[in-house]
């Protein structure tokens, strides 16, 4: 198990490489802005809103479990943060798909051929398709996301639980939103290409982690989306490409 999630590990390292290819620059640029702008967004919103959160949070504390708000404060700061960067990153990709999409097919055909030919998509499969199919992995994320920061409301144990718990969704919803380009460039359904990436749970959920991890450290955070998508890219080559989805 532990194999398996390095393994996702190291997509993420070979697509930060491989993003910064001089043939694929052009492609990751406005993914690359887009995402300054959604780090700079994300950290001005939770600086603003963090005190006046963690005082609702404490709310839900008895007066004789105040004490333990030394380990639930920070607990709740890494739900808050984690939280919220996922949110961001679906609307950003959301903004970002038709992009996101390109440079997933021109980082393929780079690993294919070491060069970047004329992309074969059509202007519908480049700006509709991808936003459609952004829409079916927001219907898929928000209610689990939702239904778990529930255990909010529920003081101590919930309070606890839920930030591990969304950590977990986080990461694994990370891997879905970066890794699903190409299952869309092959015309496989989304509940497909659910299936196929929960044959490799483990490695997708180290890949999501790596990418939840580097979304927490400054600089670096700022090129995660075009070496997510990269990563995932190896990812799809690796353990999807020959598979027969008709």
């Amino acid at each position: 198990m532990i194999g398996s999630i390095l393994r996702g590990f190291q997509y993420l390292c070979q697509g930060f490489q491989l993003s910064f290819k001089p043939e694929l620059r052009k492609y990751f640029f406005i993914p690359l802005a887009l995402n300054i702008i959604l780090v700079i967004c994300l950290y001005g919103f939770i600086y603003k809103q963090v005190e006046s959160l963690l005082l609702w949070v404490q709310s839900f504390l008895p007066d004789f479990l105040i004490w333990l708000s030394w380990l639930i404060i920070p607990l709740v700061l890494l739900l808050l943060f984690v939280s919220f960067s996922t949110v961001f990153i679906l609307f950003l990709s959301t903004l970002a798909a038709p992009f996101n999409s390109l440079l997933a097919e021109r980082a393929f055909s780079y690993i294919l051929t070491q060069s970047v030919p004329t992309s074969t998509l059509t202007w519908q499969s480049l700006l509709l398709e991808p936003w459609r199919r952004q829409w079916q992995k927001i219907k898929y994320i928000i209610p689990r996301l939702l239904l778990c920061n529930v255990g909010l409301f529920i003081p101590v144990i919930g309070q606890i639980l839920t930030p591990i718990l969304s950590f977990i969704l986080s990461a694994w919803v990370l891997a879905i939103e970066y890794s699903d380009y190409h299952f869309e460039h092959q015309s496989v359904s989304f509940q497909q290409a659910i299936k196929q990436i929960q044959s490799c749970r483990m490695e997708y959920f180290g890949f999501g982690l790596a990418v939840l991890f580097c979304t927490m450290i400054p600089v670096i955070n700022l090129f995660i989306m075009p070496a997510a998508i990269c990563g995932a890219t190896l990812f799809w080559r690796k353990h999807h490409q020959n598979l027969n989805y008709k």
